[in-house]
């Protein structure tokens, strides 16, 4: 619903209207960053966006986004840049040192790519097109942090160039959601003990044995935190 400006060096401008961002002008060895809100409350999740490359693009133009930043110093990015081979690097910035965890994919001048980065504790995986062509199972970096679009510096080098040739849309961020079990082996069943449920239970409870698993949402005021069963 909105951006935060975390890191502008010069004096270009960006543009971003809705879920699309873009710098309006060319400017060497400076750096753009904004962050998307409201920010994630979960440290896994899956951040989507189009890389458009409009050619006529220097060397060392770079764009991408970037997670789980604290601060400028500290965090995970996903950058294209215009080289030999145009591929996709995967960086981590830790305590201000530039790290290239990875690099895969390729693309070419006048093309658009679907991005996705793909956040998890166990490994950080970029797709292209739907094809994975990134994986680290990496996780220095652990926080929450924050989301977002950047270009210029903010990768590999300081060094490196924004270009207004470099267009990022549809930008989305969906966060994991991890239902976790609410009761664990303490109901079991002797007769008519449940009266009027079936209209709040149906296909939401899976049993197995004498278990009940992911509970919680659907069935409060029937279950007590103890397991023992409310009145109906």
């Amino acid at each position: 619903t909105g951006w935060t400006k975390e890191q502008k060096t010069g004096t270009v401008v960006s543009e971003i209207f809705g879920n699309r961002a873009k710098p309006l002008t060319n400017e060497a060895n400076d750096t753009i960053m904004y962050s998307a809100q409201p920010n994630p409350n979960s440290a896994e999740y899956d951040i989507e966006w189009d890389h458009i490359d409009n050619g006529s693009i220097s060397l060392e133009s770079v764009c991408g986004v970037f997670a789980r930043f604290t601060d400028t110093s500290n965090y995970y990015s996903v950058s294209s840049i215009d080289d030999v081979g145009n591929a996709y690097r995967l960086y981590k910035m830790v305590a201000g040192v530039r790290t290239l965890i990875a690099s895969g994919g390729a693309f070419s001048n006048v093309d658009t790519d679907a991005m996705k980065f793909q956040v998890r504790d166990a490994t950080k995986k970029v797709f292209e097109n739907t094809v994975e062509v990134i994986s680290s199972t990496d996780n220095v970096l652990t926080s929450i942090g924050r989301v977002g679009v950047a270009w210029g510096g903010f990768a590999g080098s300081s060094n490196d160039d924004i270009n207004s040739e470099n267009d990022i849309d549809n930008f989305k961020v969906t966060v994991l959601v991890t239902i976790q079990k609410a009761v664990t082996g303490v109901l079991t069943f002797s007769g008519n003990l449940i009266k009027q449920t079936s209209k709040f239970l149906s296909s939401i409870i899976t049993f197995s044995g004498d278990l009940i698993k992911q509970t919680s949402k659907f069935v409060s005021g029937i279950l007590s935190p103890s397991g023992i069963l409310s009145a109906g």
